[in-house]
């Protein structure tokens, strides 16, 4: 997905979205906060969990809910 992240206080941080990435092309960029992926509750989900949805098959979509409020969904890709 392009994503590096981290275990906050408020969910699950995006320290950088890769430049051209699935994440990026989707509008996730660094400071956004993930609080939920694919309906499950980052309180309730290990760092481990959410980096190994995010490494789905290619073309799986992923649904990325924002402390914003926002969901943005991500279609995973090879890598390059």
């Amino acid at each position: 997905a392009g994503l590096w992240l981290e275990r906050g206080a408020k969910g699950i941080e995006v320290v950088d979205a890769v430049a051209g990435g699935p994440a990026a092309a989707a509008g996730i960029k660094a400071g956004d906060v993930i609080v939920a992926v694919n309906g499950k509750a980052w309180s309730s989900t290990s760092l481990a969990a959410i980096r190994n949805e995010l490494k789905s098959a290619p073309g799986t979509k992923v649904r990325l809910k924002l402390g914003s409020g926002g969901e943005k969904v991500v279609t995973l890709r090879d890598l390059i």
